[in-house]
């Protein structure tokens, strides 16, 4: 291929281009264990306890930091208890199927490669000379895993020979010491640097509806239905952070905000007096340039 053309027809080259050419290459090279184990017990047909253990460790926590913490632990826990099989229950006609579940877990993760040592961006050679430059971003030696603890309960049943049910489910995850790019004065150098910090929290309930309408011997209808609702908040921020700014355009922000959901759009509004918008001299509304309001949200 060649950029912009050929500057001598017919002579298939890349120094022919009629432009500059320029090739990059990136290679990300990284290393990972694991340790995984379970253990499944049940008593009486009706209750059923399950267990997991993992221990990973990761090359991209390790850097040349002799004491960083390259290894973690995360294990999770689940309980059942089937209802319609105790005692008395299993005698009702009209209740097909009754099952509670309650679960824990948590679960860490690394992050990407080059994030705990300082690497070099080569750039287009000048002449016969090589160019090398420092990323933008702070590498940091001392990252540790991301951790998200969830717990979640539900309540699964099915009635008139399964004509009707439901499962409805209410669940609460929190993420701690996320991995993320914060801005840092430029006269260090750099424009940002990569930190553990913050808090990330999803609270819900999901509902599911199954219906048999109709159920012949030569046909059946059968019909479910969801719904949903998620609430996320942004707890925290990495110390000295007050927001972080995903996307800016023109005169709007994507930020991430303790307290807000996350992916928060700010951006200016009008000047407003009593309750009513400012009309300057030239005909048009005032715009408060200085201050920024929340004007929605992503999610």
């Amino acid at each position: 291929s060649t950029v912009g053309g050929l500057v001598v027809p017919e002579l298939y080259s890349v120094t022919n281009s009629v432009d500059p050419y320029q090739v990059s290459e990136y290679l990300g090279i990284l290393g990972e264990q694991s340790l995984y184990g379970n253990v499944s017990v049940g008593y009486g047909g009706f209750v059923y306890v399950e267990g997991t253990a993992r221990v990973y460790q990761s090359s991209t926590l390790k850097g040349l930091n002799p004491d960083a913490e390259d290894t973690y632990f995360y294990p999770s826990v689940a309980g059942t208890l089937l209802i319609h099989e105790l005692g008395g229950l299993q005698d009702l006609a009209w209740m097909n199927y009754l099952k509670l579940r309650v679960n824990y877990a948590q679960v860490g993760a690394g992050t990407g490669v080059y994030r705990t040592i300082s690497t070099y961006n080569q750039g287009t050679n000048w002449g016969s000379l090589s160019l090398f430059s420092v990323a933008n971003t702070l590498q940091n030696p001392n990252l540790k895993s991301e951790k998200t603890n969830s717990i979640e309960a539900g309540l699964e049943a099915y009635f008139f020979e399964s004509r009707i049910g439901f499962d409805v489910a209410l669940y609460k995850t929190n993420s701690f010491d996320q991995i993320f790019s914060v801005p840092v004065s430029r006269a260090t150098g750099y424009n940002s640097m990569y930190v553990n910090g913050g808090e990330m929290e999803n609270k819900g309930i999901e509902v599911a509806l199954h219906l048999v309408p109709v159920k012949t011997s030569d046909f059946t209808w059968n019909m479910d239905v969801n719904w949903f609702a998620n609430r996320n908040t942004v707890v925290s921020l990495a110390e000295g952070v007050t927001s972080l700014q995903l996307m800016s355009a023109w005169d709007v922000k994507i930020n991430a905000v303790p307290g807000q959901p996350y992916g928060t759009i700010r951006g200016s509004d009008y000047v407003w007096t009593d309750g009513k918008k400012i009309v300057g001299q030239n005909g048009y509304l005032l715009i408060d340039v200085d201050t920024l309001v929340v004007m929605g949200n992503v999610q």
